[in-house]
């Protein structure tokens, strides 16, 4: 099934008369199951956040969500850039909706540096 035919099949499953299968319905969607739990939880199943240290560039987050519904299973994709994206039908569609490869998924965390080994460098 194309991602479109999901979308399709999708729209189908969740929406109410006089709904129009448009990007607007998946986002308001989203943002309901997100902060509502309507019609259904949000799992989260990956995130990372990033500090730019810079206030002026502002902090990145990416999410990767899940949810099942009568043993119905899709997954959607919220990122500071290109905000939120679904509904996938395949975990991978998603993980390549954030820019990932999905053989190489996920990815390691940043190195954070680590300030008391440096000040233990210093004690001498």
């Amino acid at each position: 099934m194309t991602n479109d035919e999901f979308r399709t099949a999708f729209f189908e499953r969740y929406r109410e008369d006089g709904d129009t299968c448009d990007d607007e319905w998946f986002d308001a969607f989203f943002e309901q199951a997100l902060e509502n739990g309507h019609p259904v939880d949000m799992d989260i199943e990956w995130e990372n956040e990033s500090d730019s240290g810079n206030f002026a560039s502002g902090d990145e987050s990416e999410t990767l969500f899940s949810f099942t519904d009568s043993g119905f299973t899709c997954y959607w994709t919220q990122s500071t850039f290109s905000g939120s994206q679904g509904p996938f039908e395949k975990y991978n569609e998603a993980v390549l909706a954030l820019g990932y490869d999905p053989a190489a998924f996920p990815p390691d965390p940043p190195e954070k540096e680590d300030e008391d080994a440096d000040e233990d460098d210093d004690v001498g």
